[in-house]
Formats: structure tokens, sequence, C-alpha cells
């Protein structure tokens, strides 16, 4: 099979794997209301999830020719700036959220405050901070892990030399 018809069914393959994933969204129900407190409401759990599950899906493609292409060193770099880029995000989105919602709510509510941070973090779903934590970290290990494999494997020897045994470890 040609690379363009794998491109073209990879593409049609994400476009389904998306409209399955938003189409969660639409599924009948009354989840997050339930989950109600002086943290505040969550939206329909559906859409939360489908919203989740496709900005994961919108990172696949890029992590993964990054896993099958990249050089570890690129790859390790990547996957820390990502990583570290996440987490920054986070903190500054949850700490203006915490700061505004601490000045807001009478004192008793205040033990609460790391289930509004999970709240925040749980309805954010206009920027993929988590999932980018997500694909960070997994670029990073991949990178580390790639970088330490390539220090082992020995060198190979030009044509018609003896390649050097490993010494033991």
């Amino acid at each position: 099979m040609s690379g363009t018809w794998k491109l073209v069914l990879g593409l049609i393959g994400w476009g389904l794997a998306g409209y399955a994933v938003l189409s969660l969204g639409q599924l009948p129900g009354e989840f997050g209301h339930s989950l109600c407190g002086p943290w505040g409401c969550l939206p329909p759990l559906q859409a939360l999830a489908a919203m989740h599950l496709f900005w994961l899906l919108v990172l696949v493609p890029p992590v993964g020719w990054g896993l099958a292409r990249a050089q570890p060193a690129r790859l390790r770099l990547a996957g820390m700036l990502l990583f570290f880029g996440s987490l920054l995000g986070i903190a500054v989105v949850v700490g203006r959220d915490l700061l505004a919602w601490l000045r807001s709510v009478p004192h008793e509510f205040r033990a609460y405050w790391a289930r509004r941070a999970l709240y925040t973090l749980g309805t954010l779903s206009d920027v993929p901070l988590l999932q980018g934590l997500l694909a960070g970290a997994v670029c990073w290990g991949v990178g580390r892990r790639g970088r330490r494999t390539a220090a082992l494997t020995p060198a190979r020897a030009p044509a018609g030399e003896p390649v050097a045994p490993c010494p033991p470890a």
C-alpha cells in the first residue's frame, strides 16, 4: 500500500474516531448534577468526557509521529517542554480560579479548595492542559528510555572488521 493511501485511510479513521468521541456528548442522562457542592456544579459529564477525549485524539498524531521518528534527545526535550508548560498552565489557571473563589465564598467553605481545584481542571475543556501533561510525560519518558538504550547498544563495525564484544555488566 502506498504512503498516500495510508495517509488517506489514517485521516478517514481519525475523522471517524473524532466523530465517535464527540458523539459521546449526545448520550442521554444527567450525571454531572449529582456532583454539586460548594465548589460548583459540573456540566453534563458526557460533554466533558467527549471534549477531554477529543483533545487526547488531537494529540495522538503528533505524539505518535514524535515517538516513531524523533531522535530520543529531541523527543525528551519536547516532552519536558510540553510537560512543564502544561504544568505551568495548570498552576496559573487553578491558582487564578482559587484566588477568586476563596475571596467569594464563606469561610466554612474554604476547606473545599482542593475539590474546587479539581473542578476547575475537570471543567477546563477549552485548553488541553491535562492532555498536554500526559503527552509530555509520555514523550519525556520514551525519550529518556531511548537515550539509555542507544547508549547501551554497541556500535557497528565497518564492513569486514570484527565486532568487539560488549564488556560484561
